[in-house]
């Protein structure tokens, strides 16, 4: 997404909704995929300056990826939407989602149609 980004393949518009992360805690440290926001955040920001943010918090998963236990998965999540939510101020939104076991399919990561 960065490459497209920085290579401006997308229109420009007022605001830009993302939820994302969610593959990330399966592997990556809260912190570390924090910092792929914030990269992320640095390569829109360059492309469409005037493009205001808005993220969504992620859900709960229902895999391990690599960690220990699917509660650690869990755990990191929750510490990855805190660190999110510290981003919100006059050019990033955050909207605390708050998904429900019924809007997910079992993995917890895919909406149900």
């Amino acid at each position: 997404m960065n490459e497209s980004i920085k290579n401006k393949e997308y229109n420009e518009t007022s605001a830009m909704v993302m939820c994302i992360g969610t593959i990330n805690m399966k592997y990556d440290k809260p912190q570390d995929a924090f910092a792929k926001i914030i990269a992320l955040i640095d390569s829109v920001k360059a492309s469409y300056p005037k493009t205001k943010l808005i993220f969504i918090t992620i859900p709960k998963l229902n895999v391990e990826g690599i960690k220990s236990s699917v509660e650690q998965v869990n755990v990191d999540v929750d510490e990855f939407n805190t660190l999110l939510q510290s981003l919100q101020d006059n050019d990033i939104d955050i909207i605390n989602f708050g998904f429900q076991d019924n809007m997910l399919n079992k993995d917890g990561i895919h909406l149900k149609f």
